[in-house]
């Protein structure tokens, strides 16, 4: 299920609901450095009774004045976002699988341009998720390695898997684009992801899922949600380890 707006409207509600009970919110406030329980910013900083932290647990420990990791990464993802000029004969949501999801899994682990990559299509019809929506809208997700990259619609990766994903559904879906926006490895590191790295570093087997570290508790008023914690990044991923935060918290852990 899709909530009616989109994820997104899940942030706007959490926001809402904060400045409603008198929650100040320091939007483009960049953080230089967490020391002595404090966050700073240049001069200023403010003290905490908890500190809950979505960055890549790799840059969090770069702001407490360690050393980034040289670590394997795990994937990043280019995302195209477009309004169509009619509707597609397609579902909600579809999956596109490479030929060879190992060598896939592996082109991601050393960050190398893989051939064949994984997409996440989702089309919905005007007036459906979006209500106020005159055109059918589509996003395409695209695995891609974590490196970092600035990418665009024109970057012949970026041509050469659109092309693989319009053979495999057998229909123009460029051709049939009214505007488009693309966001990519480059726009997720600026977010707080090495390299763009949607799960932070790479992780041995043992380690995957919930048993991966970092741990959701840091230090004993740190904790750590999303990217590099169970169950990852994205809003839902970021969500969820909030509220498992939340839990612990309230638990007294």
């Amino acid at each position: 299920s899709v909530p009616r707006g989109g994820i997104f409207e899940l942030v706007r509600v959490l926001k809402n609901l904060c400045l409603e009970r008198g929650v100040q919110i320091e939007e483009q406030t960049p953080v230089s450095r967490v020391e002595g329980g404090k966050v700073w910013e240049g001069g200023r900083f403010w003290n905490y009774d908890q500190l809950i932290n979505s960055l890549d647990y790799t840059r969090f420990q770069a702001l407490k004045g360690r050393q980034l990791s040289t670590r394997k990464r795990t994937c990043s993802g280019v995302a195209l976002y477009a309004t169509l000029e009619e509707p597609l004969p397609l579902p909600f949501s579809s999956v596109i699988l490479p030929d060879h999801p190992l060598r896939l899994e592996r082109d991601l682990l050393f960050s190398r341009t893989t051939d064949q990559s994984m997409m996440f299509v989702n089309h919905y019809p005007p007036h459906t998720v979006y209500p106020k929506n005159t055109r059918a809208t589509l996003s395409i997700l695209i695995t891609a390695p974590a490196d970092g990259r600035f990418m665009t619609l024109e970057d012949g990766w970026v041509g050469a898997q659109l092309t693989r994903l319009e053979r495999v559904l057998k229909m123009p879906i460029r051709s049939m684009m009214r505007s488009s926006t693309l966001m990519d490895p480059q726009f997720y590191a600026s977010w707080g992801a090495s390299g763009g790295a949607i799960y932070g570093d790479a992780r041995a087997l043992w380690q995957v899922g919930p048993f991966h570290t970092p741990p959701h508790r840091l230090e004993r008023k740190v904790w750590q949600v999303g990217t590099s914690a169970h169950p990852g990044g994205g809003i839902p991923g970021v969500l969820g380890s909030a509220l498992m935060v939340d839990m612990m918290i309230r638990e007294g852990r």
